[in-house]
Protein backbone atom coordinates (compact mmCIF):
# COMPACT_ATOMS: atom_id res chain seq x y z
CA UNK A 1 0.00 0.00 0.00
CA UNK A 2 0.96 3.35 -0.25
CA UNK A 3 2.68 6.08 1.99
CA UNK A 4 1.73 9.56 2.63
CA UNK A 5 4.03 10.82 -0.04
CA UNK A 6 3.16 8.61 -2.97
CA UNK A 7 -0.36 9.26 -4.44
CA UNK A 8 0.86 7.84 -7.96
CA UNK A 9 -0.48 4.45 -7.10
CA UNK A 10 -3.61 5.99 -5.92
CA UNK A 11 -4.06 7.59 -9.46
CA UNK A 12 -2.70 4.27 -11.37
CA UNK A 13 -5.35 2.47 -10.01
CA UNK A 14 -8.34 5.10 -10.61
CA UNK A 15 -7.33 4.58 -14.40
CA UNK A 16 -7.34 0.88 -14.24
CA UNK A 17 -10.65 1.45 -13.33
CA UNK A 18 -10.07 -0.20 -9.43
CA UNK A 19 -11.65 1.28 -6.28
CA UNK A 20 -9.20 3.02 -4.19
CA UNK A 21 -8.82 3.86 0.00
CA UNK A 22 -8.31 7.91 0.58
CA UNK A 23 -8.69 10.20 3.97
CA UNK A 24 -10.70 12.90 4.07
CA UNK A 25 -10.72 15.18 7.66
CA UNK A 26 -14.61 13.57 8.51
CA UNK A 27 -13.65 9.96 7.81
CA UNK A 28 -11.61 7.51 5.64
CA UNK A 29 -13.33 6.90 1.95
CA UNK A 30 -13.63 4.14 -0.96
CA UNK A 31 -13.18 6.36 -4.09
CA UNK A 32 -13.81 5.27 -7.76
CA UNK A 33 -14.01 7.10 -11.01
CA UNK A 34 -17.26 8.88 -11.15
CA UNK A 35 -16.91 8.45 -14.92
CA UNK A 36 -16.39 4.53 -15.33
CA UNK A 37 -19.42 2.18 -14.48
CA UNK A 38 -17.71 -0.42 -14.01
CA UNK A 39 -15.58 1.07 -11.09
CA UNK A 40 -18.79 2.86 -9.95
CA UNK A 41 -20.09 -0.68 -9.64
CA UNK A 42 -17.33 -2.06 -8.27
CA UNK A 43 -17.50 0.69 -5.56
CA UNK A 44 -21.18 -0.21 -4.61
CA UNK A 45 -20.83 -3.86 -4.42
CA UNK A 46 -17.69 -3.63 -2.02
CA UNK A 47 -19.74 -1.52 0.53
CA UNK A 48 -22.70 -3.27 0.17
CA UNK A 49 -24.49 0.11 -0.36
CA UNK A 50 -27.95 -0.57 -2.32
CA UNK A 51 -27.56 0.54 -5.66
CA UNK A 52 -31.13 2.98 -5.37
CA UNK A 53 -28.78 4.82 -3.04
CA UNK A 54 -26.79 7.94 -4.69
CA UNK A 55 -23.09 8.13 -3.83
CA UNK A 56 -21.55 11.96 -3.42
CA UNK A 57 -19.07 13.14 -5.91
CA UNK A 58 -15.56 14.42 -4.52
CA UNK A 59 -14.54 17.46 -6.51
CA UNK A 60 -11.34 19.66 -5.96
CA UNK A 61 -13.15 23.26 -6.41
CA UNK A 62 -16.49 25.14 -6.33
CA UNK A 63 -15.30 25.85 -10.00
CA UNK A 64 -15.31 21.87 -10.49
CA UNK A 65 -18.49 21.15 -8.79
CA UNK A 66 -20.15 24.50 -11.23
CA UNK A 67 -19.67 22.09 -14.31
CA UNK A 68 -21.69 19.40 -12.77
CA UNK A 69 -24.59 21.71 -11.22
CA UNK A 70 -26.86 24.31 -11.54
CA UNK A 71 -24.94 26.80 -8.90
CA UNK A 72 -27.05 29.31 -7.22
CA UNK A 73 -25.83 32.53 -4.93
CA UNK A 74 -26.32 30.17 -1.73
CA UNK A 75 -24.07 27.72 -3.30
CA UNK A 76 -21.39 30.55 -3.59
CA UNK A 77 -21.99 31.73 -0.20
CA UNK A 78 -21.52 28.00 1.14
CA UNK A 79 -19.31 26.87 -0.76
CA UNK A 80 -17.02 29.82 -0.14
CA UNK A 81 -17.57 29.27 4.09
CA UNK A 82 -17.30 25.89 3.97
CA UNK A 83 -15.37 24.20 1.01
CA UNK A 84 -12.58 22.57 1.70
CA UNK A 85 -14.51 21.16 4.34
CA UNK A 86 -16.82 18.75 5.80
CA UNK A 87 -20.04 19.64 3.81
CA UNK A 88 -21.83 17.78 1.09
CA UNK A 89 -24.18 19.70 -1.41
CA UNK A 90 -26.96 19.03 -3.16
CA UNK A 91 -27.73 20.61 -5.92
CA UNK A 92 -29.70 20.07 -9.68
CA UNK A 93 -27.79 18.39 -11.76
CA UNK A 94 -26.76 19.56 -15.36
CA UNK A 95 -27.52 17.15 -18.31
CA UNK A 96 -25.27 14.87 -20.55
CA UNK A 97 -22.72 14.87 -17.73
CA UNK A 98 -21.40 11.24 -18.35
CA UNK A 99 -21.41 10.10 -14.57
CA UNK A 100 -22.77 6.86 -13.69
CA UNK A 101 -26.46 7.28 -13.38
CA UNK A 102 -26.50 5.47 -10.21
CA UNK A 103 -24.94 8.71 -8.88
CA UNK A 104 -27.59 10.99 -9.24
CA UNK A 105 -30.86 11.51 -6.57
CA UNK A 106 -33.54 13.28 -7.13
CA UNK A 107 -35.92 16.22 -5.65
CA UNK A 108 -39.42 15.77 -4.58
CA UNK A 109 -40.22 17.53 -7.85
CA UNK A 110 -38.34 14.84 -9.92
CA UNK A 111 -34.91 17.32 -10.59
CA UNK A 112 -31.85 15.33 -11.00
CA UNK A 113 -29.46 15.84 -8.40
CA UNK A 114 -25.86 15.48 -7.56
CA UNK A 115 -24.42 15.27 -4.03
CA UNK A 116 -20.62 17.18 -4.04
CA UNK A 117 -18.29 17.56 -1.65
CA UNK A 118 -15.01 19.41 -1.69
CA UNK A 119 -12.50 17.73 1.41
CA UNK A 120 -9.52 19.46 3.03
CA UNK A 121 -7.36 16.36 2.50
CA UNK A 122 -3.85 16.24 1.82
CA UNK A 123 -3.78 14.86 -1.36
CA UNK A 124 -5.99 17.86 -2.79
CA UNK A 125 -4.64 18.93 -5.90
CA UNK A 126 -2.74 15.47 -6.53
CA UNK A 127 -5.52 13.40 -7.92
CA UNK A 128 -5.98 13.03 -11.73
CA UNK A 129 -9.42 11.70 -11.75
CA UNK A 130 -12.00 14.25 -12.61
CA UNK A 131 -14.75 13.39 -10.29
CA UNK A 132 -14.57 10.69 -7.52
CA UNK A 133 -17.19 8.78 -6.17
CA UNK A 134 -16.53 8.91 -2.34
CA UNK A 135 -18.51 6.85 0.11
CA UNK A 136 -17.52 5.91 3.83
CA UNK A 137 -15.29 3.09 3.85
CA UNK A 138 -17.41 0.79 6.06
CA UNK A 139 -19.70 -2.04 5.28
CA UNK A 140 -23.08 -0.45 4.86
CA UNK A 141 -24.57 -0.20 8.17
CA UNK A 142 -21.20 -0.71 10.09
CA UNK A 143 -19.05 2.03 12.03
CA UNK A 144 -16.83 4.35 9.81
CA UNK A 145 -13.31 3.89 9.61
CA UNK A 146 -10.68 6.83 10.75
CA UNK A 147 -7.40 5.38 10.54
CA UNK A 148 -5.68 4.07 7.42
CA UNK A 149 -5.49 0.89 9.54
CA UNK A 150 -8.98 0.28 10.52
CA UNK A 151 -9.96 0.80 6.95
CA UNK A 152 -7.28 -1.74 5.48
CA UNK A 153 -8.43 -4.06 7.90
CA UNK A 154 -12.08 -4.46 6.39
CA UNK A 155 -10.95 -3.75 2.62
CA UNK A 156 -7.16 -4.34 1.96
CA UNK A 157 -7.59 -7.21 -0.36
CA UNK A 158 -10.14 -5.73 -2.41
CA UNK A 159 -8.92 -2.14 -2.73
CA UNK A 160 -6.38 -1.16 -5.81
CA UNK A 161 -4.22 1.30 -3.84
CA UNK A 162 -4.07 3.39 -0.48
CA UNK A 163 -2.85 6.49 0.76
CA UNK A 164 -1.79 6.92 4.47
CA UNK A 165 -2.77 10.21 5.60
CA UNK A 166 -2.78 9.65 9.47
CA UNK A 167 -6.13 9.87 11.35
CA UNK A 168 -9.55 11.49 10.25
CA UNK A 169 -9.15 14.65 12.39
CA UNK A 170 -13.19 15.35 12.90
CA UNK A 171 -13.96 11.62 13.03
CA UNK A 172 -17.61 11.96 11.82
CA UNK A 173 -19.05 12.55 8.39
CA UNK A 174 -20.14 15.22 6.52
CA UNK A 175 -23.21 17.29 6.78
CA UNK A 176 -25.27 17.00 4.09
CA UNK A 177 -27.62 20.12 2.75
CA UNK A 178 -29.56 20.09 -0.09
CA UNK A 179 -30.49 23.29 -1.74
CA UNK A 180 -33.85 23.23 -3.18
CA UNK A 181 -36.51 25.77 -4.59
CA UNK A 182 -37.59 27.86 -1.65
CA UNK A 183 -34.82 27.12 0.66
CA UNK A 184 -32.09 24.47 2.54
CA UNK A 185 -32.67 21.30 3.20
CA UNK A 186 -30.43 19.37 6.56
CA UNK A 187 -30.71 16.13 5.05
CA UNK A 188 -27.87 14.58 7.63
CA UNK A 189 -25.94 16.88 10.55
CA UNK A 190 -22.24 15.38 10.78
CA UNK A 191 -19.08 18.01 11.47
CA UNK A 192 -21.23 20.97 10.56
CA UNK A 193 -24.11 21.95 12.92
CA UNK A 194 -27.40 24.01 12.18
CA UNK A 195 -25.86 26.49 13.83
CA UNK A 196 -22.37 27.13 11.69
CA UNK A 197 -24.99 28.21 8.89
CA UNK A 198 -26.52 31.49 11.17
CA UNK A 199 -24.13 34.02 9.69
CA UNK A 200 -25.77 33.30 6.17
CA UNK A 201 -29.69 33.64 7.37
CA UNK A 202 -30.99 31.14 4.87
CA UNK A 203 -34.45 30.09 4.43
CA UNK A 204 -34.68 26.49 5.92
CA UNK A 205 -37.51 23.83 4.70
CA UNK A 206 -38.09 20.95 6.16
Amino acid sequence: MTGPSDIQPVNSALRRGEVVLLPTETVYGLAADAQNNAAVDALYKLKGRDFNKPIAICVSTATAAQRLVQWSPTAQALSDLFWPGPLSLVLPAKENLGLDPRLFGRFANGTPSLSLRVPETQWSGQITTDYLALTSANRSGETDSTTHSDALDIFGADIGASYDGGPSTLGTPSTILALEKGGMRLLRTGALKAEHFAPLELNWIS
